[in-house]
């Protein structure tokens, strides 16, 4: 028995041996073994690398020579077109030509003017209408004295850009519940806030009759537009019927429409005053037409607002015994303007805007020029100095920031927010670098999402569909006759962010083939399957 149990334990003891001895063999291969596991993968990253690296050499001059090609067409031969490409995240220039040549912008530039606004004010800034008066309402309800509609600039007052917008019914309804029943006085329409002309600088005397020339004012109402819709006659010979919208009794229509066979061509032909808002309409319309309708400026659009909001009063049954009066800038004293709180006026009734991220929405998404110089004529109101014209110093804040981004505005030429000046100049490099300062902001997602999406919304939603683009480029488009201009972001495919603008102006030929051009350049972008390698130079 012992030395059974002795044998046990000595094989025990064998096995234990040997079991340890085969432990630290497989130990020693397994370290031995590591060394070269690892020098073969660090081997492969390092290939990969080099790959990467070869593919994208070998991708970037192809991306470039496909854009030259484009712009190689012959039509493009006497026009100027500049544009410039550059990496999001590193900067790098992915293709340039004439990047600092001076050219009309056309409505890119509301990304200068959109962009300053949102990160001089602010995304939730709003803008302040009120109602003013120099007392209470006595027992009876009645205002002795003039009843103020104070404007600061809202463009949204009754704006087709704004659901359901009844701010007149508003400040009716809350000086109802202040006790007004009776004013003693006039409506007074002060548009003082704002200092300067009602139009830009630069803008052509065509422009001002149609929506995207109306009047600039601080007290806005219906964009600053009214609706005329003209139908035959009930018989041949007969003068055709007009009417227009809002129906404000200021607008006066010299009607030399006439009502011609069915089957027959429609002509017509619209002109408003240069200082009123008589319109002549003259022309045929055939007897079998649907009808024409189209979109007039309001010449002088605070007495628009003003009318609108004494329409309001009367509907709550406040009763204005006056007329309607305008104050400008030019009537106010001293100089500069003050606000009217200032002169111990008494706030009865007050709306606001919705925040400036969705005003900037309306001016980049649909272009919409009475929203971007209101918002330019604000920046120059609130930071700038308000002794000079509210656009003038709107325009020392945009240079003033730019500055403060490292972008040197010296040789740009800014008159107004919106783009319609031909005198505006600008160069893709001060655009693609504020586009790019953009992307490091805060408020970039609010900015970004403002511009329009290729094939979806706004003055994009019928370009780029059905391509690699669409969704994928969020651009504002800028045109005026014989310019266009696109800049913004494209997405790859493989999820880099481009930066990119392309100006074309003085360009005669079809104008669709420079949207065909711009468009084509983003599809490649968007087509783009390598990543971008900032060490890789440029060419």
């Amino acid at each position: 028995m012992y030395l059974l149990n002795k044998l046990q334990k000595s094989k025990s003891q064998v096995l234990l041996v040997s079991w340890t001895v085969a432990t630290i063999l497989l130990l020693n291969l397994v370290i031995l073994a590591t060394p070269k596991t690892q020098t073969k993968k660090i081997h492969n990253q390092t290939v990969s690398t080099k790959t990467q690296k070869a593919k994208s050499k070998q991708a970037l001059p192809r991306l470039q020579q496909q854009i030259a090609t484009l712009l190689k067409q012959p039509e493009f031969t006497a026009a100027g077109v500049s544009i410039r490409i550059i990496a999001q995240a590193s900067g790098k220039v992915i293709f340039e030509k004439d990047s600092e040549k001076l050219l009309k912008p056309a409505s890119n530039m509301k990304i200068y003017t959109t962009a300053v606004a949102l990160e001089t004010l602010g995304a939730e800034y709003r803008i302040r209408t009120s109602v003013y008066t120099q007392a209470k309402p006595d027992s009876q309800g009645n205002i002795k004295g003039n009843l103020i509609l104070y404007g600061r600039g809202d463009p949204t007052l009754a704006s087709i850009y704004v659901e359901e917008a009844k701010p007149f019914d508003l400040l009716a309804k809350q000086l109802l519940d202040a006790g007004v029943r009776n004013i003693k006085g006039d409506l007074v329409a002060d548009e003082s806030y704002f200092r300067g002309s009602p139009l830009g600088q630069g803008w052509e005397w065509l422009d001002i009759q149609w929506p995207f020339g109306a009047e600039i004012s601080a007290l806005t109402a219906c964009d600053n537009k009214f609706d005329i819709e003209i139908k035959p006659g009930v018989k041949v010979g007969e003068a055709c019927q007009i009417s227009t919208t809002p129906n404000v009794g200021e607008v006066s229509i010299i009607n030399r429409l006439e009502t011609i066979e069915a089957k027959t061509t429609r002509e017509i032909g619209l002109n408003r005053g240069l200082a009123d808002n008589s319109l002549l309409a003259w022309g045929k319309l055939p007897l079998d037409d649907t009808g024409f309708s189209a979109k007039i400026a309001f010449h002088q659009p605070a007495k628009l607002a003003a009318t609108l909001f004494q329409q309001a009063l009367k509907r709550v049954g406040i009763v204005v015994t006056g007329k309607i009066v305008l104050v400008d800038a030019s009537l106010r004293s001293p100089i500069p303007p003050t606000e009217p709180e200032k002169n111990k006026l008494i706030e009865l009734a007050v709306v606001e805007s919705p925040p400036l991220s969705e005003l900037i929405r309306v001016v980049n998404k649909f272009s919409q020029n009475l929203y971007a110089e209101l918002l330019l004529r604000t920046i120059g109101r609130v930071k700038g100095q308000i002794q000079k014209d509210s656009d003038e110093a709107g325009v020392e804040i945009v240079k003033d920031f730019l500055r403060q981004a490292k972008i040197d505005p010296t040789s740009l030429a800014i008159y107004d927010g919106s783009g319609l000046s031909r005198r505006d100049l600008i160069n893709v490099l001060s655009t693609t670098e504020l586009l790019r300062y953009m992307s490091k902001s805060p408020n970039f997602e609010t900015f970004r999402s403002s511009l329009p999406v290729a094939g979806v919304d706004g003055t994009l939603r019928r370009r780029m569909s059905n391509t690699a683009s669409q969704e994928k480029v969020q651009a504002k488009t800028g045109t005026l006759s014989n310019t266009s201009s696109l800049s913004g972001y494209v997405t790859s495919a493989v999820g880099d962010t481009f930066i990119f603008s392309i100006m074309i102006d003085n360009f005669t030929p079809e104008f669709r083939q420079a949207l065909t051009v711009q468009d084509k350049i983003c599809e490649h972008l968007a087509n783009f399957t390598e990543k971008i390698d900032p060490s890789i130079p440029n060419n």
